[in-house]
């Protein structure tokens, strides 16, 4: 369930904050990544948005111009 507040912030159930994310041992970190990258658009929260921006997958730049 979504929560948004007028602040534009968006909350789910479950989630977890940043200090709790990092006091969590490094598989943990990893397991929780993956599950939040398979919630959908309408699903994700703030926090979501900004673990994911930090510890997610990074696609690859597109090297449009080499030398």
């Amino acid at each position: 369930m979504m929560n948004k507040e007028r602040t534009g912030w968006r909350w789910r159930d479950d989630e977890i904050t940043m200090k709790e994310f990092y006091n969590q041992p490094q598989q943990e970190k990893d397991e929780y990544i993956f599950l939040i990258q398979g919630l959908k658009p309408e699903e994700i929260s703030s926090m979501d948005e900004i673990l994911l921006n930090r510890f997610g997958k990074k696609q690859s730049t597109i090297k449009f111009l080499e030398l």
